[in-house]
């Protein structure tokens, strides 16, 4: 029997970020300027009021080049690893703008991984690069192009978060918001899984994804083909509506007997966001239903002639509130947040979707983006109901060179929905809904606008799901 007593990680990262550009403009981060403009509905604007995306004044550089490099430095202190482990992420990027309107741009990624002592399999030390972003960005009034390999997020970013390659689409209206997607992830050759998370993290679950929390476990999509759609209403009495849908189609097969094991589900779901009666008590609720096909595994002998259906749900909802006190000095705000994922007393495994052994429907929730639920546990929404307190302040704002430090406290509680079924930590094998608990405390500072710093550190504690 194993007894684990607890369980930390310590995360602290640097990013550092060089440009140099053929211009007298200001550029930011595509990645960056992308989430910002999908998140202007948590500053609760109507669409009726934001600014179109045409160019409203006279093109001052037709050209613009830049370039430069952003670099992630990243050191983990983590009692599963029983090695402490750095991680770098270095990213080059050149970026080409047209008429202020059209952007095109590339970037790599080289990942440099070093134990600090020698493991019993693989390298201590490891360098792998990879083609990550490859984009056109085109801009025609209310309309927007996005082409090539890049990052999409659907809705808060638990169905789809990550990098794919394909095109979307999305249409500004002063009455709704839409937004389509074609992608397609797959294992490009033997160096390179793009999969969902970018290439080369297959084996590298400390992989740090631009736009994606720290204390987030992405998954892998292996080889597949992916629809997506939302649409999102304006404001209305501080709230703003909208629903999601995706449908994602399973191509691998098996190299040896082209035998498929698909699991081939659809999403529907929707979420409100706004605030209530005063707009420093804000809100966020999301839910998402599960359907589709997927295959059998009976007795240990995959059923590939045969097909059961998918039946699954989640949801996860937010509040916070910007207490009055204080307020101009270090913005103190209150948070509370509850998720919860449906789970399988049939299933035996939350790593892969298909193959598992099943006796009517699949009710395992199970999705391809990412949802933040403490750093040590870093635990996946499926058969899961996960409850979090805490608060954050900015403990500096009434000084100009620490203004921007934030810091956030959290409270975690983790229980099964049911006992008898499996959570993404294998360890948690007793058939008791008592997962644990867990604190998490972040330190976020943006030093300057070239050099950013994270701290997070966390502490888990097990219940009686673990022997």
């Amino acid at each position: 029997m194993i007894k684990l007593i607890h369980r930390v990680a310590l995360f602290a990262s640097i990013v550092v970020l060089a440009v140099g550009s053929i211009s007298a403009q200001n550029i930011q981060s595509t990645e960056v300027e992308q989430i910002q403009q999908e998140e202007q509905g948590d500053e609760f604007v109507p669409l009726s009021e934001l600014k179109p995306l045409e160019i409203d004044h006279d093109i001052v550089n037709k050209h613009i080049l830049d370039g430069g490099l952003t670099a992630s430095n990243t050191y983990y202190v983590d009692s599963t690893l029983k090695n402490n482990l750095y991680i770098g992420f270095y990213r080059p990027y050149l970026r080409y703008i047209l008429n202020e309107t059209h952007e095109f741009m590339a970037r790599g990624k080289m990942t440099l991984k070093h134990y600090q002592k020698k493991p019993n399999t693989g390298k201590q030390t490891s360098t792998v690069g990879a083609l990550e972003v490859l984009q056109g960005r085109l801009n025609f009034g209310r309309h927007r192009v996005q082409v090539g390999r890049f990052f999409h997020r659907l809705g808060k970013g638990v169905l789809f978060s990550n990098y794919a390659d394909g095109v979307e689409y999305s249409f500004l209206h002063p009455y709704f918001q839409a937004k389509v997607a074609g992608l397609y992830s797959a294992e490009y050759d033997k160096a390179c899984a793009l999969s969902l998370q970018g290439c080369t993290t297959e084996a590298n679950p400390y992989d740090i994804i631009p736009n994606v929390s720290a204390d987030t476990k992405p998954k892998s999509a292996g080889k597949r083909a992916f629809g997506t759609i939302s649409l999102t209403s304006p404001a209305l009495f501080g709230t703003r509506l909208y629903v999601l849908g995706l449908y994602s189609k399973d191509l691998i097969k098996d190299p040896s007997t082209g035998q498929k094991y698909a699991y081939n589900p659809w999403y529907a779901g929707g979420g409100l966001r706004g605030f209530i009666i005063l707009p420093d008590l804000r809100y966020a609720v999301e839910g998402y239903y599960l359907g589709g096909k997927t295959h059998p595994k009976k007795g240990g002998t995959f059923k590939g002639s045969e097909e059961i259906n998918i039946a699954a749900w989640a949801m996860q909802s937010e509040v916070k509130y910007t207490l009055p006190v204080l307020k101009d000095e270090i913005l103190p705000t209150l948070i509370a947040q509850y998720a919860m994922g449906s789970g399988d007393k049939d299933r035996a495994s939350l790593s892969s979707a298909s193959a598992q052994d099943k006796s009517g429907k699949d009710t395992s929730f199970y999705y391809f983006g990412v949802y933040s639920a403490g750093l040590a546990l870093k635990p996946e929404l499926s058969n899961l109901q996960i409850m979090r307190f805490g608060f954050s302040l900015k403990p500096f704002q009434w000084t100009y060179d620490f203004r921007d430090v934030i810091l956030v406290f959290k409270y975690s509680l983790y229980k099964k929905v049911i006992a008898e079924g499996v959570i993404s930590d294998p360890l948690a094998t007793e058939k008791n809904k008592d997962v644990g608990s867990a604190f998490d405390v972040s330190l976020i500072y943006k030093i300057t606008s070239e050099l950013n710093l994270y701290y997070g550190f966390g502490y888990f504690i097990p219940g009686k799901a673990y022997p």
